[in-house]
């Protein structure tokens, strides 16, 4: 008996090993498409492009994060494959398909101006997640990079605090403090501190440059656990530029003692762009008195880099690092029956020495490869070091007879934050053949 259960178990192995290889033979028949798209000028791949192909029935899908796509599963002919991206010129490339052949493309597009005809737009409840395109952000005045948060429809930020401290933000009825119910992440980096004084996810994006953000992923809505767990109204993703096309140097002036220069520096230029190997470094340097009646005396300096090389065809690395310091005085929270007695103007303060100064360093190492068959691996390690330090008096209830305790004497901080963390990290994501992705992700 024992004998004959053995047998029968091992003619079942070899029917399922029979049936796997029929099954591949049957799928080995037909051919495949995999092609990579990139910025004419910059010679890097463009994420996020729309390919599409007109097989019946018709085929889409993105670009990953190396402007790599693939087609499987194609009968032997002739398809037209159809790429567009915003602010590019649509391209479109003829294709012979062999049966058991993997067909390369290798597809530039270049830039151009844009006149964008009306648009219908009609809700997907198959995917909440949106971008907003560099185009939308370099049509739009900015002071900082948190004002690229405005652009989110919904969501509304404001700042208390001088300029120097994160700003809050509200989400479609959330009141989310300074980050507390929404991930924000730049290039895969969490912005978002675990834990802080002004609320566990406080997140100060004052780091980076907004001239060097390219585009912005986001999604709104009820919790989604791929984006971890401060994902709770939303998640907001934004992405620094792989390459510049050129140097560039900014200067602003305005009222207020209001000041800000930027600049930033192609460091290889066009021969390692052949090569595939980028690398940029940029800084900003802002000062500002402000509107109130005691000056501001804000001053921020920042500085980012970021290095990116292929290695091969299918892989890639990248280095990136930024860091920031701001000092800043403000009229802190101030009493409505100073302002209607006449003690101060609503631009006034009762105490002109709160305020406080703030640093943050970053260093993010990313690995990428695309594994074919529509998967995808992602391997980032980074390194965390914040300070945060606050000088803040409270004088909006009146002080009772029967209440002893004194004021906190000026200049002593009342809040603090040293933070230095080391994160390991790994993403795979493969995409089905119906275009519906899933991901494994550890942190």
């Amino acid at each position: 008996m024992k004998k004959l259960n053995t047998r029968f178990k091992l003619h079942q192995v070899l029917a399922f090993i029979a049936f796997l290889a029929a099954t591949n033979l049957s799928f080995a028949h037909n051919g495949t498409i995999k092609g990579v798209v990139f910025d004419d000028e910059t010679k890097t791949g463009l994420p996020g492009a729309h390919v599409r192909i007109n097989s019946a029935p018709a085929q889409a899908t993105f670009t990953d994060e190396l402007g790599i796509f693939s087609f499987v599963d194609l009968p032997s002919g002739e398809f037209t494959v159809s790429i567009s991206y915003i602010g590019f010129g649509d391209t479109t490339v003829i294709v012979k398909v062999n049966d058991h052949e993997t067909t390369m493309l290798k597809i530039s597009m270049a830039s151009r101006e844009i006149n964008l005809p009306d648009v219908n737009i009609a809700a997907d409840n198959n995917d909440n997640l949106h971008t907003i395109s560099a185009l939308d952000i370099q049509t739009r005045p900015l002071n900082n990079s948190q004002d690229i948060l405005r652009i989110v429809p919904g969501l509304v930020i404001a700042q208390h605090a001088g300029g120097g401290k994160a700003e809050q933000i509200f989400l479609r009825g959330f009141d989310i403090d300074h980050g507390t119910d929404i991930r924000i992440t730049v290039d895969g980096l969490p912005v978002n501190m675990v834990s802080h004084a002004h609320g566990q996810g406080y997140a100060d994006l004052h780091f980076l440059i907004p001239e060097m953000v390219r585009g912005v992923g986001f999604a709104k809505g009820d919790y989604d656990a791929s984006a971890g767990d401060f994902a709770t109204a939303g998640h907001v993703n934004f992405n620094t530029p792989t390459a510049l096309s050129q140097s560039m140097v900014k200067l602003e002036g305005g009222q207020f003692d209001t000041w800000r220069a930027v600049t930033a520096l192609d460091l290889l230029g066009d021969a390692a762009k052949a090569k595939n190997q980028n690398a940029w470094l940029a800084s900003e340097y802002s000062f500002t008195n402000s509107y109130f009646d005691s000056p501001q005396n804000f001053t921020r300096f920042n500085l980012m880099g970021k290095y990116t090389g292929l290695i091969g065809e299918n892989q890639s690395v990248t280095a990136s690092f930024s860091t920031f310091k701001s000092k800043w005085d403000h009229s802190g929270q101030i009493p409505l029956r100073a302002i209607n007695d006449g003690s101060i103007t609503r631009f006034g303060a009762i105490d002109d020495t709160e305020g406080g100064e703030t640093s943050r360093t970053n260093l993010n190492l990313v690995f990428m490869k695309n594994l074919g068959n529509r998967s995808f691996f992602k391997k980032p390690s980074l390194l965390r070091k914040i300070r945060f330090r606050a000088v803040l008096q409270l004088h909006v209830l009146p002080r009772r007879p029967h209440q002893r305790r004194p004021n906190p004497p000026k200049g002593k901080p009342q809040h603090h934050r040293l933070q230095c963390n080391l994160e390991q990290g790994g993403q795979y994501r493969r995409q089905a053949p119906d275009h519906r992705r899933w991901a494994a992700t550890a942190l």
